[in-house]
């Protein structure tokens, strides 16, 4: 741009040379054919040589000043073009730096959910691995010890404590006794009789695995599947089939139960263990028998 600035300015340089150099030419021209009659004194001989230079210059000043004009255009034109091209490069440079602004920032976020997610996952095998089920929460009627719901007395009995994973398989079982000698009440009513006895135990141990559907659910993660899959592989047989239990009582039916139905958390269940009325109270989505977008 600065180089055609210069070239501009060297031709008006040389236009305006010419013009002076024409203009003593033409007069020079002029006084040397008339010089024997000297200087007039008459007004009228003034104006007819006026017309002579008007006549002779003006059309070749009007030409070069039309020259001018169309280098002044042209010149404009370049300019014009060049700053559109600066503001093209400028709009893609930061088009560009914002698209890596975006990346970086899709990476962060990934990655504080990859470490909030994977934190949780510790959270929950440490609250597994701190389960314990004693034989003072059993009933002492003497030797040997029976369980008790609802200040019903389970027929299973027991003489030592369990911990870790064994817990919720001892509470299966303890569960399944208790709802084979309920005939004709309702599953989820049985099951809130059940966690009304054992939630100090299992309250923590669901309320967790309920935050980490959620982080999931509501992240901006395209593949959740993957993350609650990988979620899953933490459960046992015995887990998975008192999670469908427990996601039909009350205080979880509403919001927990539709996260197991969408990310087919029963996919690996054992149905001959489940009680019919469990599965047909679940969508089939939650077996993996379909998929819901």
């Amino acid at each position: 741009m600065q180089e055609n600035k210069n070239n501009f300015l060297k031709f008006l340089k040389l236009y305006i040379g010419i013009a002076i150099f024409i203009y003593i030419v033409v007069v020079g021209m002029y006084f040397f054919n008339f010089k024997e009659y000297g200087l007039s004194p008459n007004q009228g001989v003034w104006g007819t040589f006026g017309d002579f230079v008007g006549g002779t210059l003006n059309p070749i000043f009007a030409m070069m000043s039309f020259i001018a004009l169309l280098s002044t255009i042209k010149l404009q034109s370049e300019e014009l073009a060049l700053t559109r091209e600066e503001l093209e490069k400028s709009s893609k440079a930061l088009m560009e730096q914002s698209d890596s602004f975006k990346i970086q920032n899709d990476s962060i976020k990934q990655q504080n959910l990859d470490n909030t997610f994977f934190k949780m996952i510790d959270l929950h095998n440490q609250i597994v691995n701190n389960l314990v089920l004693t034989q003072k929460q059993a009933v002492y009627s003497s030797v040997p010890q029976k369980y008790k719901i609802n200040n019903i007395n389970v027929n299973l009995i027991d003489n030592k404590d369990y911990l870790s994973k064994k817990v919720i398989a001892r509470l299966l079982e303890i569960f399944t006794v208790f709802c084979k000698s309920r005939y004709g009440r309702q599953i989820d009513e049985l099951y809130n009789n059940f966690h009304n006895e054992y939630q100090e135990i299992i309250g923590h141990y669901y309320g967790n695995i309920y935050q980490i559907l959620k982080l999931i659910d509501t992240s901006n993660i395209e593949d959740k599947k993957r993350y609650s899959s990988l979620y899953r592989a933490q459960f046992s047989v015995a887990e998975i089939e008192l999670l469908a239990y427990h996601c039909l009582s009350k205080v979880a039916v509403e919001k927990f139960k539709p996260l197991i139905e969408k990310y087919q958390f029963l996919e690996h269940i054992d149905k001959k263990t489940v009680l019919d009325e469990v599965i047909n109270l679940y969508d089939k989505n939650a077996f993996g028998e379909k998929i819901v977008s």
